[in-house]
């Protein structure tokens, strides 16, 4: 087992990244409030890439020299050596600029609340799936683990959910929907050129909200983070959820015939309402009844 208290060390360097990064992005949305909207995101275009691939750079080494540690702790044979990953590009730094300058969004609220509530959420955001980047890419090229996503105290509804699957990603699972991030790790390691494809961690329980805390840790087979009495209360939180939720739906079978006379069948959940449920809502409606649980 890994020692929770290993990876609350780990959490609590990248909520120092996380930090600093912030501090810097006050200043410099204070230094832009009362400026045209256009004006603003003249300014974020030009300096938010720059400012926010420095963090990203720094999130991606704290997690690389954390997961040499991990390989140490759980007696990896033939451990690779971790390598840092590059920042998205500054296109997509760019589009979180004029996301929170929209004049849509500044009509809802002040523009300082946008330049500081909104661009910190996303900001935030993109540092922690920069280092469950740099995690899942790096575990991936070792071989042989799984990942597991671990909460920080005082987690959401949402992030309990998750967390309750305990090490049950497969590297397979993590690696498949996801943003570009630039070079992999398996083409750098051949010294490859710079190429671009998907890759990344936000299959790893899906998504990382803004704001977010969790970590993404590699285990290896067999193996997990140790979280003690937390994890029965997330397990207990999330069970009790999708037992009652799976409670108010029925499995439907619809039985059709194609053209070519071809039988199909069509097997769907519908609630009370005889409305269909996807498994995305399903699992929305779970994550709300553990946040009206815990309130």
């Amino acid at each position: 087992m890994i020692p929770y208290d290993a990876v609350a060390g780990y959490s609590a360097l990248l909520g120092q990244v996380r930090s600093a990064a912030v501090s810097d992005l006050d200043r410099l949305a204070a230094s832009l409030t009362g400026l045209p909207v256009a004006e603003q995101y003249e300014a974020l275009s030009e300096l938010l890439p720059d400012l926010g691939q420095r963090y990203e750079v720094a999130a991606s080494k704290v997690t690389a020299e954390f997961f040499s540690e991990l390989q140490q702790m759980q007696g990896v044979r033939k451990p690779v050596s971790p390598v840092e990953l590059d920042p998205v590009s500054r296109a997509s730094w760019q589009a979180l600029a004029g996301w929170s300058t929209s004049g849509k969004t500044l009509a809802e609220r002040s523009a300082n609340d946008v330049l500081f509530g909104l661009l910190s959420g996303g900001f935030t955001r993109r540092l922690t799936e920069a280092a469950s980047d740099t995690m899942v890419e790096n575990a991936a090229v070792q071989g042989g683990m799984r990942y597991q996503r671990v909460p920080a105290p005082g987690c959401c509804a949402f992030c309990a959910m998750l967390a309750s699957r305990g090490g049950s990603y497969t590297s397979w699972e993590s690696a498949t929907r996801v943003v570009g991030r630039g070079q992999s790790v398996e083409y750098r390691r051949r010294g490859g050129a710079k190429e671009t494809r998907p890759r990344g961690s936000q299959k790893l329980g899906q998504t990382f909200h803004d704001n977010c805390r969790c970590s993404a840790v590699a285990v290896a087979e067999g193996n997990e983070v140790d979280l003690g009495a937390q994890a029965e209360k997330y397990f207990k939180a999330y069970a009790d959820a999708r037992d009652e939720i799976l409670s108010r739906v029925r499995m439907e079978t619809d039985v059709w015939m194609d053209r070519d006379k071809s039988r199909h069948t069509d097997s769907y959940r519908v609630d009370e309402n005889d409305d269909r449920v996807s498994s995305k809502e399903l699992t929305n409606r779970m994550a709300a009844l553990m946040r009206k649980a815990a309130a």
